[in-house]
């Protein structure tokens, strides 16, 4: 019983410190992106064909990565 919750605690742990280093990595390329280049480009960027979404658009590290749904 005590195994369970070792092994799920430190798997929670874990996971929330690999969560908070990719967060860490998103905000400091937007830093960095700001002071580079002094226009506005959006982090998340999305379209609509009525009330369906039609596509999603991520800008990271300087490139656009495109979902089509």
């Amino acid at each position: 019983m005590f195994n369970k919750r070792k092994y799920f605690l430190i798997s929670m742990i874990y996971s929330i410190m690999v969560i908070c280093l990719i967060i860490g990595f998103v905000v400091v390329e937007k830093a960095a992106h700001n002071i580079i280049y002094p226009d506005k480009s959006p982090f998340l960027s999305y379209s609509f064909s009525g009330i369906i979404p039609k596509m999603i658009k991520f800008h990271f590290m300087g490139k656009d990565f495109i979902l089509y749904l």
